[in-house]
Formats: structure tokens, C-alpha cells, sequence
């Protein structure tokens, strides 16, 4: 959790991103997110995860492959969400669920990356997305 603290500037309640279980710079990154229901952000009564939550830990996720693949700027670089293209939500996300989340890299360069994320639960697709994102200058 330490190293995640180092990569992006989130933290309580909207650190998204439990845990990062494996990861190749410049091509790819696994994290989850454990969803509970005594986060604040939950609906009380139908306990759902907000998509646009799932979109933000995408991209949290997408965050941190980037600052694991910066060639071209430092590795203590921050990127920022710049972009979100292509993005469906397929199927609900609610408190018990291990949300899965998959970064695949597309392309790098000059400090922009763009990526194509995959969130599941269970192995079933709950949510894709195109991000792109910008190195902090």
C-alpha cells in the first residue's frame, strides 16, 4: 500500500486501489478494489458501487501503470487523468464484491499514454474503458 501512496496523490476515502497484484512496465497492470459496505460512498439501501467510482479506480490503476512505465519523464512523475473514450458500464458492482481491474498499455509518448482498462468481478466484464493520461510538469 506504501508504494501505491508514492504513485498517486489520492488518499482516504478516495484512494480506490486496494492492492496492485501484478504489473509489466509498459504493457500491463492488475490491481483490486474490495468493495465494502461501510463505505460512505455506497448507496445505503441498494449497496452499488457508483460507476463513476469504477471509473475512477480504472484510472487510479491506469495511474500508477503509467508512473511503472515513465521512460520518457521521472519515475517520482505523476500522471492526471486527461481523457475517458469508449467507456460502458456492463453490470453492477455491490459491497462484497472484488472489483478486478486489468490496464493494458496502448501507447507512450512525450509524457501522454493512452490505455484500455477493464474492471470484473468474478470474471465478468463490469465496466471498460479508453483513458488517456499526462505526465505533471
Amino acid at each position: 500500500m506504501s508504494e501505491i501512496l508514492t504513485m498517486l496523490p489520492h488518499r482516504f476515502p478516495f484512494l480506490l486501489i486496494d492492492r496492485v497484484v501484478d504489473y509489466q512496465p509498459g504493457q500491463s497492470l492488475e490491481a483490486y478494489k474490495l468493495v465494502t459496505a461501510n463505505e460512505h460512498y455506497i448507496a445505503t439501501r441498494s449497496h452499488v458501487f457508483p460507476p463513476v467510482l469504477i471509473a475512477e479506480a480504472m484510472a487510479q490503476a491506469t495511474g500508477i501503470l503509467a508512473v511503472l512505465s515513465a521512460v520518457e519523464v521521472s519515475a517520482e512523475s505523476r500522471f492526471f487523468l486527461i481523457g475517458l473514450d469508449r467507456t460502458s458500464f456492463i453490470r453492477r458492482v455491490e459491497a462484497g464484491d472484488q472489483l478486478a481491474i486489468k490496464v493494458q498499455v496502448s501507447r507512450i509518448t512525450q509524457g501522454v499514454g493512452k490505455f484500455r482498462a477493464e474492471a470484473s468481478v468474478g470474471g465478468v466484464p463490469a465496466a471498460v474503458a479508453e483513458l488517456m493520461c499526462a505526465a505533471q510538469v
